[in-house]
């Protein structure tokens, strides 16, 4: 969606990725069942690779309220004060990455202690 792309206005996260890494990562977390358990999914790529274009090196992409509406997502991070908790992916999913290899186990703690 444009309005999380780098030439928005506004206060919403913004991807520093192209749409096409945006795809990837959201078709990755989708397979992959990296889901928290009011059904959003969240994304992250090799090494907390940098997704947001203020840093932020988590995505999550919220399960739409109607049906009808398109999936969108957007980069995050549980270190915003404001949004510590609902910007934090749960510990289940960090898990999956370290499994994966995406993640070591101290960035998953750093991420599960919500500093990333």
């Amino acid at each position: 969606m444009n309005q999380h792309r780098g030439g928005a206005t506004g206060t919403r996260n913004k991807w520093a990725v192209p749409p096409t890494h945006e795809y990837e990562i959201f078709r990755t977390s989708y397979e992959a069942h990296w889901v928290c358990g009011n059904e959003h999914n969240w994304g992250v790529r090799e090494g907390l690779e940098k997704l947001g274009a203020n840093d932020e090196k988590v995505a999550k992409f919220p399960r739409p309220s109607n049906d009808s509406d398109d999936r969108h997502g957007y980069p995050v991070s549980a270190a915003d004060p404001k949004r510590r908790y609902e910007h934090r992916p749960p510990a289940n999913v960090t898990s999956q990455w370290v499994a994966a290899g995406l993640i070591t186990a101290l960035q998953k703690n750093r991420i599960d202690k919500g500093k990333v």
